[in-house]
């Protein structure tokens, strides 16, 4: 059943105020499904400001477009989606919001990035040569510490 994935869904009308609001990923953010229903995106963001990028992001929306974008709510990092919500004649009334939390992902992503940056830098500072090379005999990669000429032997 689609409510019991990790995302967050809603809908806002033409004045950016919440029609709908579901989905298990609400309780990350403290909140229950309908909560926030009858809520401007001004209020629920706690801004003013129309060029906030998220009530950017909610206008093209309304607008028409389809907009992807990545947001940081709460200390968490979410993948999100707008598309416009039309009735059956075509006539825009609001737009639908997905958003996927991809904190995990992106921690990982993050570690990763980390470790694989410290590899490189130990393969490139390390006094012996390093050389990779795949199943195929395809050179992969190959340290600088070694001067030009060594590299050209074992290239040839």
């Amino acid at each position: 059943m689609l409510f019991r994935s990790p995302v967050v869904l809603w809908a806002v009308d033409l004045n950016l105020t919440f029609t709908l609001s579901e989905g298990r990923g609400l309780s990350q953010l403290g909140l229950t499904p309908g909560q926030v229903v009858g809520m401007s995106l001004f209020e629920f963001h706690q801004t003013t400001d129309p060029n906030v990028p998220v009530i950017v992001h909610h206008r093209q929306a309304i607008a028409g477009e389809t907009v992807d974008f990545e947001f940081v709510w709460q200390g968490r990092e979410y993948q999100v989606r707008l598309e416009p919500r039309s009735t059956e004649a075509g006539e825009i009334v609001g737009c639908w919001g997905c958003a996927l939390d991809v904190t995990d992902r992106v921690t990982v992503e993050r570690r990763l990035s980390r470790s694989e940056s410290q590899l490189r830098a130990i393969a490139e500072n390390a006094p012996a040569f390093i050389l990779v090379v795949d199943q195929a005999g395809r050179i992969l990669y190959i340290n600088r510490v070694q001067s030009n000429r060594q590299r050209a032997e074992v290239l040839n």
